[in-house]
């Protein structure tokens, strides 16, 4: 291969990509650790590196795979290599940048929702829709919708389990301590299944069959909860009987001391009212029976109290609803016995991120180095180990310096979080995207952390969670696709990409009054949209006359601009430019489109590529077809290793 820059340039770009996805993504997986104050920033740093690099090496192979020939067919590029590893290039970079801009502001953001936009927007560019494998990106952007709303769910009923089997109950953390060996079981029982269901062909498990990956897996998390139940549970019941029986002592003697701070004062009422009847001969014991028949009355009152409500009996629904609706304060002793799975929960939770996000970093990577190492030919073959190890560094790295930014965000600024809670959002994440990686379904990790925090605040607290925060990381999760794939092209053409609001200027064109004898021109209608004068003049020279655009004139450049729109692939971008402008109300302020005028349309100088109706130049050259961009964004080479531009037009 002639272009050794490519391959050095991947390297740093997905260094930096790595790097980024580490201080922005990684940081979700021990978020909630951090914030429910169960592991120190130190002690989850180390954690998330070992397990990080683990699930990248041992599950990563799989999503990577995905990543790279689930979104786009990679045989559209057989015969322009050129142009596919520009595209992977310039896919490194803007998911790079779009990843650390949103670090910076604090904001969780999917690393798959960059990828697969990028990845949409230089094959749109260089291949229009071919190629496009639109079933496998509806399975995609259904499991972004899917994943925290499966993720929350089985939150809810993680924690509401808890609730109504030892927090609603009496003495709950000794009913916890009881229960404890099963939550270790099912807690090993679904990460040890999933490391071992299709899991890593280094270490040969995706050849072990079903019946064995389920019996090795109950008898793993068997010996597990068994050890946990010798060795674990009869050391923290001393632990906790005695500090029940502290608590208790401090109790009684405090109970004690207030009974006779109350009879002493009882007693001196009673010589005071003694006193003052033998100052008055006439009823010398008529306020002590006064006093005794009070007492009595109260103390009969209260008996036919109780007696009424031990007659009541719960029905089923109110049993339920008793059950269900969250403590007013969890029990700190039953809080404690949750510290360590989750813990452990997280340790899992970094283990799938690993094999599930490193894809995003490598993917794009693994294609240019097998390019560069075989040829054409490499463009399906595997994924070294060794570039899964460098990407899980880069993301550890990214982690050490950054990741606190976002860690604050999930951990503390969403709701407030403890182990319980902590536990249920790390297992349940974790459970969705382990499950989604074995499907081999790139899922965001975001998405799923982030909607278990925002159901077990809301459950927990009577909805009690950061709406303006959580509108925000909405609102960033929406701009993520369209402004990683803006720049990504970008990257891939230049600033010729720094475009124009091409359907703005067709609604403003369209709006006006066709009765009018001369329409504004496009220059006018420009400088209303204040948009940059060396485009405007672009435009003038093809479509405007001195005395103004008429109406023919105005039906020839709908009859041009419009199958430019899909030919060119702008359709898309106009779609995201109309889509902003809808929200934001000036598409200028939202992000720029994907696409520039003067891109679509090339200037045909030679006298035989032009033909003039209306007083307008047609956008197309003598034999009918557009311009190459690939042509236009340099990335055509005569030299025999590449596609010729006629092969590369779109």
């Amino acid at each position: 291969m002639d272009y050794i820059w490519i391959v050095v340039a991947g390297f740093l770009f997905a260094f930096f990509l790595s790097f980024s996805i580490g201080a922005n993504d990684t940081a979700n997986s021990f978020g909630t650790s951090v914030g429910s104050k169960v592991l120190t920033l130190r002690k989850a740093y180390i954690l998330a590196t070992i397990f990080e690099t683990c699930g990248a090496i041992l599950l990563g192979s799989k999503v990577t795979d995905t990543m790279r020939s689930g979104v786009i067919d990679a045989a559209v590029y057989n015969q322009s290599e050129k142009a596919f590893i520009s595209g992977q290039l310039a896919t490194l970079s803007g998911c790079g940048v779009w990843m650390m801009l949103a670090t910076l502001f604090k904001l969780p953001v999917s690393t798959t929702h960059s990828m697969v936009g990028a990845t949409l927007g230089y094959s749109i560019v260089l291949r229009h829709f071919q190629g496009v494998r639109w079933l496998n990106i509806g399975y995609i952007v259904a499991s972004w919708f899917l994943s925290p709303i499966l993720s929350g769910l089985i939150t809810t009923v993680f924690y509401m389990t808890i609730n109504a089997s030892i927090l609603k109950r009496d003495q709950a953390a000794m009913r916890g301590l009881n229960l404890l060996p099963y939550f270790y079981f099912f807690t090993f029982l679904i990460n040890i299944f999933s490391v071992f269901y299709d899991g890593s062909a280094i270490l040969k498990f995706n050849e072990i069959p079903f019946w064995a990956i389920c019996l090795v897996s109950v008898v793993l998390s068997f010996m597990t909860a068994m050890a946990v139940r010798i060795t674990v549970v009869p050391k923290l019941r001393r632990k906790l009987t005695s500090q029940v029986q502290l608590e208790m002592i401090a109790k009684k003697t405090s109970m004690e001391k207030q009974q006779e701070r109350k009879d002493t004062l009882q007693h001196m009422n009673l010589i005071e009212n003694r006193l003052a009847n033998m100052d008055n001969p006439d009823n010398p014991l008529g306020n002590e029976i006064v006093y005794i028949a009070n007492f009595g009355i109260e103390n009969i009152l209260l008996a036919v109290k109780a007696i009424r409500n031990t007659d009541k009996t719960e029905t089923g629904i109110q049993k339920l609803k008793k059950y269900l609706s969250p403590v007013d304060q969890e029990d700190p002793q039953c809080v404690k016995l949750f510290s360590f799975l989750q813990i452990l929960s997280a340790c899992f939770s970094g283990f799938a991120h690993g094999g599930n996000d490193v894809s995003n970093s490598i993917a794009p990577l693994v294609t240019i180095w097998n390019m560069y190492e075989k040829g054409p030919a490499g463009i399906e073959d595997g994924v070294p180990i060794w570039l899964l190890a460098y990407g899980s560094a880069g993301m550890s790295i990214g982690l050490w310096m950054l990741g606190h930014r976002v860690i604050r965000t999930v951990g503390e600024g969403l709701t407030e979080l403890n182990a319980i809670s902590g536990f249920c959002v790390e297992l349940a994440a974790a459970f969705t995207v382990l499950f989604a990686s074995k499907l081999g379904l790139p899922i965001s990790t975001t998405h799923c952390k982030i909607g278990s925090v925002v159901a077990v605040g809301y459950i927990r607290f009577a909805r009690k969670v950061n709406l303006a925060l959580f509108r925000n990381i909405i609102l960033s999760w929406v701009v993520t696709l369209p402004a990683t794939a803006r720049e990504t092209v970008v990257n891939l053409c230049g600033d010729k990409t720094m475009s124009i609001p091409v359907v703005k200027i067709l609604v403003s064109v369209a709006m006006t009054e066709e009765g009018n004898e001369h329409i504004r021109t496009v220059t006018e209608i420009m400088n209303a949209l204040s948009l940059p004068y060396t485009i405007v003049n672009g435009i003038d020279q093809r479509f405007t006359i001195s005395e103004g655009i008429t109406i023919e004139t105005l039906a020839h450049i709908r009859q041009e601009l419009f199958p430019l729109f899909f030919q060119n692939g702008a359709y898309l971008g106009n779609i995201l430019q109309f889509y902003a402008a809808y929200w934001e109300g000036n598409i200028r302020l939202f992000f720029p489109c994907l696409f520039q005028l003067d891109s679509m349309i090339r200037t045909n100088t030679s006298a035989d590529d032009t033909s003039t109706t209306e007083g307008t130049t047609s956008v197309y050259g003598s034999n009918g077809t557009d311009s190459s961009l690939s042509v236009y964004c340099g990335l055509s080479d005569d030299s025999s290793n590449w596609a010729s531009s006629d092969e590369e037009d779109f």
